[in-house]
């Protein structure tokens, strides 16, 4: 209830924002659940965003910050989510970044992976202490998406 009050009174921009990230996190998250992830890269990568001269890192923290408070109310929502929904809120309004995915394995030797955005090489979505750890993942020639 104090979230709601509190969106009630945010400013009419910042709703719009928010209600954008909420159907951009929750489509990203049915995506994932019913195509290949190739499939749904290839499509996310289709969109067309205006040319940036710059980074405009106020955009970025207040792209970042609302995936990351959408993300809550979207089941299932992990951090490949996130990084995607990151990347296409980013591409819409001409910001260049890109997704990286690392595995590593667990101390039980499991296969663990984790995806996080960066811009101009600084981690903006998806931070974790311990990222070295992961090896990145390469895609033929290029890194994925």
């Amino acid at each position: 209830m104090k979230r709601l009050l509190k969106f009630l009174f945010w400013p009419g921009s910042r709703k719009k924002l928010l209600v954008r990230t909420f159907f951009t996190v929750l489509a990203v998250r049915l995506g994932l659940s019913l195509f290949a992830f190739r499939t749904l890269s290839t499509w996310l990568s289709g969109f067309t965003a205006p040319d940036r001269c710059r980074t405009e890192w106020d955009v970025v923290r207040e792209i970042t910050t609302c995936v990351r408070f959408c993300s809550q109310f979207v089941p299932y929502a992990t951090c490949l989510t996130q990084a995607l929904a990151t990347q296409l809120l980013l591409k819409r309004v001409g910001q260049d970044s890109e997704l990286k995915i690392g595995v590593d394995k667990d101390e039980n030797e499991r296969l663990i992976a984790h995806a996080w955005i960066e811009v101009e090489g600084k981690i903006v979505i998806g931070k974790l202490r311990d990222i070295r750890r992961y090896s990145i993942m390469a895609h033929g020639m290029e890194q994925v998406v």
